[in-house]
């Protein structure tokens, strides 16, 4: 003898609110991808804009001192992503250009340290010495 079960017939409340909780389901999924696709673009927008060529015999050390010419001040892991160089090569960088004059490094208590320009005052100052 076997018994049969009998098929649960979900009530209308639960069918409500699976529906509900498809349709929610559905629009988040569509927000992360529209939110997904606005960053992927702003990041190739901003990639475009930042993209620096090297000039003639110029090395990346000279790039680097012309992207914080213009920019005033970078972090180290602002560094290492524009130029896919390791922490070690970064900071290398950055030590040479401040023992040439070129430009300081701070280091501040918590975070990454920051390549800074020299301002035109100082740079005057010390060569008139």
């Amino acid at each position: 003898m076997s018994i049969k079960k009998k098929k649960r017939v979900p009530s209308p409340i639960k069918k409500k609110k699976a529906v509900k909780i498809k349709i929610f389901l559905k629009a988040k999924k569509k927000r992360v991808l529209k939110h997904r696709k606005t960053m992927h673009t702003k990041t190739k927008e901003r990639q475009k804009k930042e993209k620096m060529v090297l000039r003639g015999n110029e090395t990346s050390i000279d790039l680097l001192y012309r992207r914080i010419q213009e920019k005033g001040k970078m972090s180290l892991n602002e560094v290492m992503t524009f130029f896919h160089v390791s922490k070690e090569v970064a900071e290398e960088w950055g030590e040479i250009l401040e023992k040439h004059g070129l430009i300081t490094i701070e280091y501040p208590l918590f975070g990454n340290p920051l390549f800074k320009k020299i301002k035109e005052e100082k740079k005057e100052t010390e060569h008139g010495e």
